[in-house]
């Protein structure tokens, strides 16, 4: 939980500074995105095994792929989670599964 409450403080402020950044001139770099922690934080839940975490974590997991935050060297832990929850034996945690890769981009 307390994990997860740093990931939620580290993505507001990364917001708070892109919301920032339309006002700054385009030669300044872009923040980038938490995606280590908050990847971190998707994974611990996951590890919970309660359907409505690891539900809500694949929704945020979605969000990211639709984002394209995901980095090359995420893709294998982000497959392998998908994997593991794929053996879930709730079929509301498989369907989400399947929507979470239906989401990645071709």
């Amino acid at each position: 939980k307390e994990y997860t409450e740093r990931a939620i403080l580290k993505i507001r402020h990364h917001r708070d500074l892109v919301e920032q950044h339309q006002g700054w001139e385009a030669a300044t770099k872009l923040p980038e995105f938490p995606l280590d922690e908050v990847l971190r934080a998707i994974l611990m839940a996951c590890e919970t095994f309660q359907n409505k975490i690891v539900l809500l974590s694949l929704s945020c997991l979605q969000r990211l792929i639709h984002r394209r935050v995901l980095k090359d060297e995420t893709i294998a832990i982000v497959i392998n989670l998908m994997k593991e929850q794929a053996s879930n034996g709730d079929e509301s945690v498989q369907l989400k599964v399947l929507q979470t890769i239906m989401a990645t981009p071709a």
